[in-house]
Parts: structure tokens; C-alpha cells; sequence
């Protein structure tokens, strides 16, 4: 990290992946659980020194009498801030419609 991120982390700013603050209530793009690509939008629930708080999707898998089925719930996640994209003003609606 460069010196201006580690003085915004020591002061409780996460930066994203371009640098830019993220505050709360702000819409990333970030990973989801067992994804490797950013695929998921996210609103910023909590921001602290070491990490944001997001809520994102979490799909399992079980077997029924009828075969596979998926089961999609919302699971709280913490991630370092530059593992996230901020959502700027124009991509808000493309980013609304896709959530």
C-alpha cells in the first residue's frame, strides 16, 4: 500500500479499488461468497479501520426427492476495501436494474 492509503486506513477509511473513499450507504461491485469475478452489487452497511460491511447473495445447493434445487439467501460479508469497485452516479440505474 502506499503511504496515502495506509493514512486513510489509519483513520478509518477504506479506499476502493481506484482509490476513491467509500462511505456508507454507497453501491459497490464487489465478489460474492465463492465467486472469482466481481459479480455482485452491494450496498455499503458499515464502514471501519480494517474492512467494509456489505450484505450479498449466497446461493447453496440441496437434493430433494425431485433433484437439485438452490436456495438463494442474503449473508452479511466483510471485505477490505480495495476488493470493491465504487458504483459511480451513472452506472447507478444499470446497477439498480441488475441487483
Amino acid at each position: 500500500m502506499s503511504n496515502f492509503s495506509y493514512t486513510a486506513h489509519e483513520h478509518g477509511h477504506q479506499l476502493d479499488l481506484l482509490g476513491r473513499p467509500i462511505k456508507v450507504g454507497d453501491r459497490v461491485l464487489t465478489k460474492g461468497y465463492g465467486s472469482a469475478s466481481m459479480n455482485n452489487f452491494a450496498t455499503v452497511k458499515a464502514v471501519n479501520r480494517k474492512s467494509i460491511s456489505i450484505d450479498v447473495e449466497y446461493r447453496n445447493w440441496y437434493r430433494d426427492d425431485s433433484g437439485w434445487k438452490s436456495r438463494i439467501s442474503i449473508k452479511p460479508m466483510k471485505r477490505v476495501g480495495y476488493h470493491s469497485v465504487l458504483v459511480d452516479n451513472e452506472l447507478e440505474p444499470i446497477s439498480t436494474s441488475l441487483a
